[in-house]
């Protein structure tokens, strides 16, 4: 089948491909073969929303599956994927590897302005709700559970802050150059009314010949009058550490104990576990890995 090997040319798993979903556009087209599932869909589907696989083959644009992507997913899950789609990264389609770097598939205001394209469209609150807590330019799965645990509502776990921006480029001032081998620094996560910088530091940060360089980083943001704060991948998967390492960004922020919703702790703990969840098998962390692509 010609959809088939289209697929696997680029790169879908062979174990992904038992069933495909075919749509097509009246009842005399559909068909019944084995490893095939035809829907109908009599709506004609926009020539720029679809992409070419071959001659008479298409898949529609990530903007469309991000739409449709808000009927079934839930919430988190909704802000999940559309931060892989707005990120750097994407996830392995099978379980056991490591997650890709690559180029963003579609900046927010992409989506966003798709979604104000179609306010009548099925899922379509949700999908605008769950945009309001994503931001471009997240560099790996791990600073999309780290950043989710900031952004999202108080009622789901998150601390509510909206003033996040992500990979902010900061020059390093005159006051601060004898402190640092850098002219500038790149913010993972950058809250700008608190003056506020959290990195992420996954296993690369923990080889030797970089911690002096993360020492300088911080040496010089102190002189430029900025607060660091170093996330580290241990501290995400020890609940108490996790705790208290999300009570001192609260605080450098200023959200008071009296702006938490009650049941905050027990919402908080069960959105870390569901944004670590990839990485604890048995309750164990697992290992973080990248592949470039």
């Amino acid at each position: 089948m010609a959809a088939r090997e289209a697929l696997l040319a680029l790169g879908i798993p062979e174990s992904e491909l038992g069933t495909i979903d075919v749509l097509v556009s009246d009842c005399s087209r559909k068909r019944n073969i084995d490893g095939v599932r035809t829907h109908l869909h009599r709506n004609p589907i926009p020539p720029d929303e679809l992409i070419s696989l071959g001659k008479g083959l298409y898949v529609v644009d990530i903007r469309r599956c991000a739409l449709e992507a808000a009927t079934y997913l839930e919430l988190r899950e909704l802000v999940e994927y559309y931060y892989e789609i707005c990120g750097a990264y994407a996830m392995p389609l099978e379980a056991e590897d490591v997650y890709l770097e690559k180029a963003p598939q579609a900046p927010t205001s992409s989506l966003r302005k798709y979604f104000r394209a179609h306010p009548g469209k099925h899922g379509v609150k949700k999908a605008r709700r769950a945009l309001q807590y994503v931001r471009d330019g997240a560099r790996s799965p791990m600073e999309t559970a780290v950043i989710m645990l900031l952004a999202m509502p108080k009622s789901l776990g998150g601390l509510g802050i909206r003033e996040i921006e992500m990979d902010v480029k900061i020059r390093v001032t005159k006051r601060a150059s004898s402190l640092t081998r850098r002219t500038y620094f790149y913010f993972d996560i950058f809250i700008k009314r608190a003056r506020l910088d959290i990195e992420y530091n996954g296993i690369v940060h923990e080889r030797e010949d970089v911690e002096p360089i993360d020492e300088e980083r911080k040496n010089a943001l102190d002189a430029m009058g900025y607060q660091l704060v170093t996330v580290r991948r241990q501290a995400l998967f020890d609940a108490k550490a996790f705790r208290r390492l999300f009570t001192s960004i609260r605080r450098r922020v200023g959200i008071a104990p009296a702006h938490l919703p009650e049941g905050f702790a027990e919402a908080q703990e069960e959105l870390r576990a569901f944004v670590l969840r990839r990485w604890i098998a048995d309750g164990e962390p697992q290992a973080e890995s990248v592949e470039e692509q």
